[in-house]
């Protein structure tokens, strides 16, 4: 009778030690700005190790061709992407000129290789004619990252305008972000601090990243 309790309370025992503790719910635990930029980091890498199988829906398939789009601008002569700035126009009066901004081209050469501000020389006698000593002027840049409305301005005097009344909020700049599914989480607060970076090149600068 001794021996069977005591068989009885080493099971029970044996058995406590290998309850598993409680995990914490994620649902109350807070997410750290760190811990969500770790986790967006795994994803893109795991994204790229993916990118190479098969888009299956319309929406991937479209999106791997803008990929590939961009990617062949970024290494094109000058004179093919002046064409395709040129078809891209949006609006033009004699001051001002509204261009669609491809996606991954820088406007300044920072680094090398081909940026907006070096083909806009062929971009205007495409316009005006190759005989044309008009000059086109980025008013307002966009990052290299993003693609959309890029005003260009036919003179400094334009230029000086157009600055200026961005200098005291006379004008609208809007921001889209189109994503493939639904982000996760849908908002939130970034605080993850700013590093001012220094960037070299032919215009020496800093960037804030």
């Amino acid at each position: 009778m001794t021996s069977d309790v005591a068989r009885a309370l080493s099971r029970t025992h044996t058995t406590a030690n290998h309850i598993p503790s409680p995990e914490p719910d994620e649902r109350t635990t807070p997410l750290r700005a760190i811990d969500l930029a770790k986790k967006i980091r795994q994803e893109k890498r795991e994204e790229e190790r993916a990118s190479k199988t098969t888009p299956t829906t319309p929406q991937e398939k479209r999106l791997s061709e803008l990929k590939q789009f961009t990617q062949q601008l970024q290494n094109v002569h000058p004179n093919v992407l002046a064409k395709h700035l040129h078809k891209t126009i949006l609006f033009q009066n004699k001051d001002v000129i509204v261009i669609n901004k491809p996606y991954g081209i820088p406007i300044g050469d920072h680094g090398g290789g081909t940026c907006i501000s070096s083909v806009l020389p062929i971009l205007v006698k495409m316009m005006d004619g190759a005989k044309s000593h008009s000059e086109l002027l980025p008013c307002l840049g966009l990052e290299k990252e993003v693609t959309g409305t890029l005003l260009l301005a036919r003179s400094q005097e334009v230029v000086d305008n157009i600055v200026y009344l961005h200098k005291y909020n006379q004008v609208q700049r809007k921001y889209w972000a189109v994503t493939v599914g639904v982000p996760v989480p849908s908002e939130g607060v970034i605080d993850i601090p700013l590093m001012e970076r220094e960037i070299t090149g032919t215009r020496h600068h800093f960037k804030v990243t």
